[in-house]
């Protein structure tokens, strides 16, 4: 009886919903959305009789901020609603950097949320970012974007492997809590407020306090920003913000300690995100100053990536029980590692980038350890 009593009790996935914060932003979010479009549902006659605010600068970006607010209250009750389906079909996984690893199972959302769909585990289709990104320059060099500035080679090579990279800037950090999902909110804001800088949405008494920076009558930070650069930057806020959104909805249930985790369809998404607005928006090198940090990563991931030393299981950092924290792994050489090797971890312990441990030659002759190049959280 007790078996069978404990069978029917339901498994609740994700952590508690924020019901107060979702029963706010609803209703904000749908009065974001409808009051744009108020002069097409209401005769003059009538909406000049209600009290409603002026209409915004830019209508549809107002609608696209409700609509980023929805997007995290979809996202925030998606993921528990879902997961009990991901974990039928398998799409789960133990979390290798909790206590009681044996018991801490997750389910594995692949970008459900963001896309907004559920299909089965052999339905996922994860595009290379490169093919993907084919179309886009394909259209760009016929003289409609960032191509037709006649830039040299290097720079579309560069143009090329931007989606590569951003998509596996984000996807190298999985499997720690929060941190992979944290990263793209933060890009997503820190592009969404460049984007904010170039649009005529500014107060006048804010620019005027400022020094009278740009131009306080129509409201530009940048005076020279008007025209195609306002429509390019609009459309990458268009997509930034209900990204965050999302992100920032999905982040309730990733927080330490996470309850789930996203899959490849979210770091291809978010990172061709990324790579696409800036195509578009003619930013793509101002775009890489926001994966400065994966820079570095990448660069005290070399070792690892290039085979010259091993590269642990999904090169997660290792747990201590003891005191709960996460600490950067460690590859130990059961024989002399070969003179390439070498070279490499000297030259790294001189730049101070890894630590190598030296076991005396009477013990273990040519055995060192070499901590994790990838950045510790």
């Amino acid at each position: 009886m007790t078996t069978q009593a404990s069978e029917l009790v339901p498994v609740v996935y994700g952590h508690p919903l924020p019901r107060l914060l979702m029963a706010t932003l609803t209703p904000i979010a749908l009065a974001l959305i409808v009051q744009p479009l108020l002069p097409l549902l209401l005769p003059e006659s009538i909406l000049s009789t209600l009290p409603v605010l002026p209409q915004p600068t830019f209508p549809a970006l107002q609608a696209n901020l409700g609509f980023s607010m929805l997007a995290f209250v979809g996202a925030a009750y998606a993921v528990p609603a879902v997961s009990g389906a991901f974990v039928d079909k398998g799409l789960k996984g133990r979390d290798l950097l909790k206590p009681g690893v044996s018991l801490t199972v997750q389910p594995r959302v692949s970008g459900t949320p963001m896309r907004i769909s559920l299909h089965p585990p052999h339905d996922v289709v994860h595009p290379v970012p490169v093919l993907a990104h084919l179309l886009q320059l394909e259209r760009i060099a016929c003289g409609q974007g960032e191509l037709s500035a006649g830039r040299g080679p290097i720079y579309y090579v560069y143009l090329l492997l931007l989606p590569t990279f951003t998509t596996n800037s984000i996807n190298i950090l999985a499997g720690v809590n929060g941190v992979e999902v944290t990263q793209a909110l933060v890009i997503a804001l820190s592009v969404g407020l460049n984007d904010l800088l170039f649009l005529p949405i500014w107060p006048r008494w804010l620019l005027m306090a400022l020094g009278e920076i740009g131009n306080p009558h129509e409201g530009r930070i940048l005076e020279w920003a008007a025209g195609e650069v306002v429509k390019r930057h609009l459309l990458s806020l268009y997509f930034m913000a209900p990204l965050a959104g999302v992100c920032a909805g999905f982040l309730w249930h990733n927080w330490y300690p996470a309850r789930a985790f996203p899959g490849d369809t979210f770091c291809y998404f978010s990172g061709m995100a990324f790579s696409a607005v800036a195509l578009q928006g003619h930013f793509s090198k101002t775009l890489i100053l926001f994966f400065i940090p994966q820079i570095f990563n990448f660069v005290l991931s070399c070792p690892q990536l290039f085979g010259v030393v091993e590269c642990p299981r999904h090169r997660l950092p290792a747990y201590d029980a003891k005191t709960d924290l996460l600490h950067p792994s460690r590859v130990e050489f059961q024989l002399p590692p070969p003179l390439h090797t070498r070279i490499v971890l000297e030259l790294l312990e001189f730049l101070r980038l890894v630590r190598l441990e030296r076991i005396p030659a009477a013990k273990d002759k040519g055995s060192a350890s070499h901590s994790k190049g990838t950045l510790a959280p």
